[in-house]
């Protein structure tokens, strides 16, 4: 029998789950959001992008496994699109485009992660192909 070490959480799992928070109250609370941030062109889609890729790339790069990474970006936009849905009851307008902009974001941040990892892995063959100095 096997046993696999246990994950600990790291700051990224954290940091993840605090910028998910934040979504979440922006979006049920639009008194949170500057008037003048909106009124930049796309701001709103813009915001809708930037922070599900700062939270993808949050959620992800911790993340073992390719398919674990995508289960997990599967899951943050399911989420967004269920606040999506319910902002339409809380005296918000439900919008695509919010949730294609979410979408987009997210896998800004596979790319980003995909990246940050190829970079991570070079570095330890560079590291590892090094001959150690003789004394």
């Amino acid at each position: 029998m096997s046993y696999r070490k246990s994950r600990s959480i790291g700051w990224t799992d954290i940091a993840a789950l605090i910028a998910g928070l934040a979504i979440v109250a922006v979006s049920f609370a639009s008194w949170l959001i500057p008037p003048q941030l909106l009124s930049l062109a796309g701001g709103d889609k813009a915001g809708h992008f930037i922070c599900y890729a700062v939270v993808g790339v949050l959620a992800m790069y911790r993340r073992r496994r390719l398919a674990t990474a995508l289960l997990t970006a599967g899951i943050i936009l399911y989420l967004g699109g269920v606040i999506e849905l319910l902002q339409g009851q809380f005296n918000r307008t439900t919008d695509i485009a919010d949730f294609v902009a979410n979408g987009l974001g997210l896998a800004l941040a596979g790319i980003i992660v995909s990246l940050l990892r190829s970079l991570r892995r070079a570095r330890r063959r560079t590291h590892a192909s090094v001959p150690a100095k003789s004394a």
